[in-house]
């Protein structure tokens, strides 16, 4: 591989395709080795890259090893968005006076700051991603038993809270305009983005939600889908299949 490039080791078929994404947003030079599944697993090669065999795995300029698709996330933006296009408005919380025991003003609630953008990301993660796997491992029994899928339909009444936030106006037509485009209310994706649309994707492919019941929310991943960016992904992926392929 050159040096001086991140390299991403891409598994199709696979929430590495995020990470793809993100690389075609930055426009930085990489490089790309991909890999097929096989029978539906990842291949053993992975293994050679990083013990777990996981995608996706990126390898940094300096040859540290990522494996965790919001850590390098993480990385990538800090690193390579030199301009500030896909971070938070409000990236910094107050420091705590060490010569004061007063407690320190963070912010409100819905403060568009890093905390924020981490409750998305661990809400993708830690309650919308378990309820995906449970499902597609239960298979057709989930249609029986509807109530295994709740924390999947309050993970996404949450993201069409944060995609209504401030608040809706009434068009001329008493149709809805939603005051965000992306997730953290900026004009372009944020690591909260990136992170969770993969999840809203596999969920809306898979029809274990009503996707017509988060209309802002169906509105928002297919604005992420529209981006040229996002289309250069998947020309340059090795397939994205949601429902054949294994998905993680």
């Amino acid at each position: 591989m050159a040096a001086g490039k991140p390299t991403l080791h891409h598994l199709n078929d696979s929430q590495s395709q995020s990470i793809l994404w993100l690389l075609e947003e930055l426009g930085i030079d990489y490089d790309l080795v991909p890999y097929r599944r096989k029978k539906g697993r990842a291949p053993p090669e992975l293994k050679e890259v990083h013990p777990r065999g996981k995608s996706p795995v990126l390898v940094t300029r300096s040859g540290r090893v990522l494996t965790e698709r919001s850590a390098i996330a993480l990385y990538l933006i800090r690193t390579y968005d030199a301009q500030g296009r896909f971070q938070v408005a409000h990236p910094v919380l107050p420091s705590p006076s060490a010569s004061s025991s007063s407690p320190i003003d963070d912010g409100a609630d819905d403060a568009d700051d890093l905390v924020r953008e981490e409750e998305l990301v661990s809400l993708g993660a830690a309650s919308m991603n378990p309820a995906i796997m449970f499902a597609f491992i239960l298979g057709m029994l989930v249609k029986h038993a509807p109530f295994f899928l709740w924390p999947l339909d309050n993970g996404f009444a949450e993201l069409e809270r944060a995609l209504l936030r401030p608040g809706t106006d009434a068009g001329a037509e008493g149709h809805q305009r939603y005051a965000r485009e992306y997730l953290m209310g900026g004009p372009a994706p944020t690591r909260a983005d990136f992170v969770v649309e993969w999840f809203v994707e596999w969920a809306a492919a898979g029809r274990l939600v009503e996707m017509e019941k988060y209309p802002a929310v169906e509105r928002w991943c297919e604005r992420c889908r529209q981006r040229p960016a996002y289309r250069r992904a998947l020309d340059k992926g090795n397939g994205y299949d949601l429902v054949n392929g294994t998905s993680r």
